[in-house]
């Protein structure tokens, strides 16, 4: 499995669904549209090779996060936890 093409705002939107349940919110959120979320949702679990989301048995709605979805979507909230640090300056120097 090869996520190093994986863009940070695909890692957001997945954040974002997870926290919200809500594919139209994580895309009003990240200024997209539903259908777009979707998509990147979908591209993804194609990559991952199997489903972050539990939805509704229309498939219309997200319900949860599967067990093989958790530890993924925490690890991306790490990762985008990194980064606020990072933007924020919080990131101790190295010592040599």
């Amino acid at each position: 499995m090869k996520l190093r093409n994986v863009r940070l705002f695909t890692i957001r939107l997945v954040v974002d669904v997870a926290d919200h349940r809500s594919v139209s919110l994580a895309g009003v959120k990240n200024n997209i549209v539903q259908p777009g979320v979707t998509k990147q949702i979908c591209n993804l679990e194609a990559l991952l090779g199997f489903e972050l989301f539990e939805r509704s048995e229309s498939k219309r709605r997200i319900t949860g996060v599967t067990d093989r979805g958790k530890p993924v979507v925490e690890h991306f909230r790490r990762v985008l936890d990194t980064i606020e640090e990072l933007e924020e300056g919080e990131i101790d120097e190295p010592v040599e």
